[in-house]
């Protein structure tokens, strides 16, 4: 598998080199400054999701922790009234947020509040699960278990790295015009003296070559 994938790489760089071989200085221009702008293009993307990715994880995790400390706290009471109306009041408030798809309550003795959402995005496997116990004057009176979907941190990443995808392709097209434009600027001279030369090799002794530009160009064309 090694050798394989050394002999697929070599025969990719043989030709691309070979492709190289046969472009003009404007299409080696343009192909390796655009090689360079989408390799850096795709690092800097990389990082900046990557580094989101982190801050949104870490803003999750703190929502998690207040939510659930936020709900043993308001189940106390009810809890230690047994008052099964006020747990459920507490537990229903909790799905105002469209991120939170499982909660259980439990007492010592019994299961006494589960609600579970319905819908692709609230499956048991993709929820984290948190779960805190619920007390009363330092006694323990039950836990409550709270599942939140993963779906809108994954779905927020995913339309982050679709725009930057986005992005990316349309400064690809405005940097492809601009890149061909400065290397036509770049390369004219050059063409010019190359046709230049060509009718003095014709024997047209009479054709002087343009020198618009005291660069290496010019003075290559003056010494011509």
């Amino acid at each position: 598998m090694f050798l394989l994938g050394k002999n697929l790489i070599s025969y990719l760089g043989l030709s691309f080199s070979n492709i190289v071989k046969n472009m003009t200085i404007r299409q080696r221009i343009a192909t390796f400054i655009l090689i360079a702008v989408v390799f850096s293009m795709l690092i800097m993307g990389f990082i900046r999701i990557k580094i989101m990715s982190e801050h949104l994880s870490n803003e999750r995790d703190s929502k998690i922790e207040v939510t659930i400390d936020l709900a043993a706290m308001s189940l106390s009471d009810p809890l230690w009234n047994y008052n099964e109306l006020g747990v459920m009041t507490s537990c229903d408030a909790l799905f105002q947020d469209k991120e939170v798809g499982l909660v259980i309550v439990t007492t010592n003795l019994q299961e006494m509040y589960r609600k579970h959402n319905e819908g692709p995005i609230y499956l048991a496997e993709d929820l984290i699960m948190a779960e805190r116990k619920i007390f009363k004057d330092e006694k323990v009176l039950g836990t409550v278990t709270i599942g939140f979907t993963k779906y809108y941190l994954e779905n927020r990443l995913r339309q982050e790295a679709i725009t930057d995808l986005i992005i990316m392709v349309i400064t690809l097209l405005i940097l492809w015009g601009l890149i061909h434009y400065i290397a036509l600027l770049v390369t004219k001279p050059i063409y010019a003296l190359s046709i230049g030369t060509e009718e003095i090799a014709k024997g047209n002794l009479e054709k002087r070559l343009p020198i618009e530009h005291e660069d290496e160009i010019g003075k290559l064309a003056q010494k011509f």
